[in-house]
């Protein structure tokens, strides 16, 4: 989990990165809150973090030989873009369109809304390693 482990912390604490990543890397990129809600049903854990996440789930990862994992989501999101996709009129119908039995609460915003580059407390909250 080595790799993984340090880009998770230096994302979150915004450090320096201190390992060589190569000119052209091999990055897989995981929807972060879509990957816990499917954890969080797989665990029966409601409401899943960075930090509930077993090992054997990094370990995967990290078998894909990847040189990077992006989660994407991570970043720290407003209220006003989630305000906006959940009160916006024209949203709402094509979700029901799409989405018949949708719920308010299934309307988690847009990852690419951020507010600030720092990681998402919802999702992490006291990650260690």
């Amino acid at each position: 989990m080595g790799l993984l482990a340090i880009i998770i912390a230096l994302v979150c604490v915004n450090a320096a990165t201190s390992f060589k990543i190569p000119a052209q890397p091999k990055v897989y990129e995981i929807s972060i809150r879509p990957w816990l809600y499917e954890l969080s049903l797989k665990y029966n854990k409601p409401k899943m973090m960075l930090r509930d996440v077993p090992s054997t789930e990094y370990q995967k990862l990290k078998d894909l030989n990847m040189d990077v994992i992006w989660f994407m989501g991570i970043w720290q999101l407003g209220d006003y873009g989630l305000n906006h996709d959940r009160t916006n009129a024209d949203l709402l119908a094509n979700f029901n369109r799409i989405l018949p039995d949708f719920r308010t609460e299934d309307i988690i915003g847009s990852p690419y809304a951020i507010t600030n580059y720092t990681c998402n407390p919802k999702l992490v909250l006291m990650l260690i390693f």
